[in-house]
């Protein structure tokens, strides 16, 4: 009887230890979820302090958007709609930026009645790269080639004429 009584003390003893075992499982992931909710909490409101927003955002966008549709890249320089137009590719970034003079001339020439559509290209943009190189001037886009400014006539999505360089294209934006 002392031995089968024995057993039943060990078998209580070992159900306790697993129940206490699995309470203190229990305790363990409730704690270390915890900790990691506070965690995540503290980093939520130290961004928050740090980034602070400056203006709401009905204020960040109060300014009209504008789009320059006569600012194209080398790629399009043969797919507009016209039949007829100029496209003026010019560096932004030279030296000696002749920018100013041709967008007087522009302007001028914009003003006549049966002037026809100008387009620019900025050679100085990151998409008009693989464009840059010893020129060649070519209706095969993939081997153009252009390393100073250009002023193109195109006429039914061919090259009619161009002119190299920035005195030649001021001499034809006067005649223009």
């Amino acid at each position: 009887m002392k031995v089968a009584k024995l057993k039943e003390q060990k078998k209580e003893i070992k159900q306790k230890d697993i129940l206490v075992q699995d309470e203190y499982s229990i305790k363990k992931i409730l704690i270390t979820l915890g900790i990691v909710l506070l965690v995540f909490v503290a980093f939520y409101f130290i961004t928050m302090l740090v980034i602070k927003p400056s203006t709401s955002s009905k204020e960040k966008y109060d300014y009209p958007v504008e789009f320059n549709f006569d600012l194209i890249t080398i790629n399009h320089l043969l797919d507009r709609k016209e039949s007829e137009y100029y496209v003026l590719a010019s560096k932004s970034d030279s030296k000696v930026n002749y920018n100013e003079i041709y967008n007087n001339y522009l302007s001028k020439y914009k003003t006549e009645e049966d002037s026809f559509k100008i387009y620019k290209v900025d050679l100085s943009d990151s998409f008009n790269n693989n464009y840059i190189g010893e020129t060649n001037i070519t209706d095969n886009l993939s081997e153009l080639k252009i390393n100073e400014d250009v002023l193109f006539k195109i006429k039914d999505g061919k090259i009619e004429q161009y002119f190299v360089g920035s005195s030649n294209i001021l001499a034809t934006l006067s005649e223009l």
